[in-house]
């Protein structure tokens, strides 16, 4: 039955915001993009109300010589069972032929789950603020600095199992991103618009899990928003928890 629930739940989901993007990019000239990304994910428990980790990772492009390589450590507090706020600080590092770019991109997020909806699985909602720091090669140091809003949607089904995998269960997710620059000055530069995000996890253990993921995502340029790249990526994420022997979850 939680199978059932779950996946119908993903169904649906997935229908409404492909209803959604065919809405939205009907009005815009596409350039079609496939991209490949995968990262590692560490998190240490360190207490109830702390916990400490990041992660790193590689994107690359389809039929091109470009790719990012990327490092983010993450300091999370948690307030309570519904409610935890985080910071990161990243650093992305394109690559394309004998060309380069760096980002330094610290970033505030907070996160809050409602409603509950028991057996059916969890939904969160997050609302993330970055600070966007571009240097390209040859130009002076962070010339760009672009401030932007992330607001996600995501739904995460109950643990299910197929044939003989109760010992190690699988979940779905579903989410939605809405991405927004808070200032426009710079009207060069590449921004997301939106992503949509559809996968499914495999949970090895209780401190090691994978996901597989679907993502389709717009961007476009801030001066010109008719023209949208529509990227279609293939995501590979790891995920490990260390947890203290005396660690205690948050009561």
């Amino acid at each position: 039955m939680i199978r059932k629930n779950a996946l119908t739940i993903t169904l649906t989901c997935i229908c409404l915001c492909f209803q959604g993007f065919s809405k939205t990019e009907s009005n815009v000239i596409k350039i079609k993009d496939t991209q490949l990304w995968t990262d590692y994910n560490i998190s240490y428990k360190h207490s109830s109300k702390w916990t400490f980790g990041g992660d790193i990772g590689y994107r690359t492009r389809f039929n091109t010589d470009l790719y990012t390589t990327l490092i983010r450590p993450k300091t999370q507090y948690i307030l309570s069972k519904r409610f935890n706020f985080f910071t990161t600080l990243a650093y992305f590092n394109t690559q394309k032929l004998r060309t380069s770019s760096h980002e330094v991109r610290p970033a505030q997020q907070m996160n809050f789950q409602w409603p509950d909806l028991g057996k059916l699985g969890k939904i969160y909602h997050s609302l993330r603020f970055e600070e966007r720091m571009i240097s390209e090669e040859k130009s002076t140091f962070f010339k760009n600095v672009q401030t932007r809003g992330r607001y996600k949607l995501n739904y995460t089904s109950s643990n299910f199992s197929l044939l003989k995998m109760k010992s190690k269960p699988l979940y779905t997710t579903v989410n939605m991103e809405i991405f927004s620059p808070i200032d426009k000055n710079l009207t060069d530069l590449m921004i997301n618009n939106y992503r949509f995000v559809v996968g499914i996890g495999h949970k090895i253990s209780t401190n090691f899990k994978y996901q597989i993921d679907y993502i389709r995502q717009g961007s476009s340029f801030l001066e010109n928003n008719w023209f949208n790249v529509v990227e279609d990526i293939v995501r590979l994420r790891f995920y490990q928890t260390i947890t203290p022997k005396n660690y205690t979850l948050y009561r």
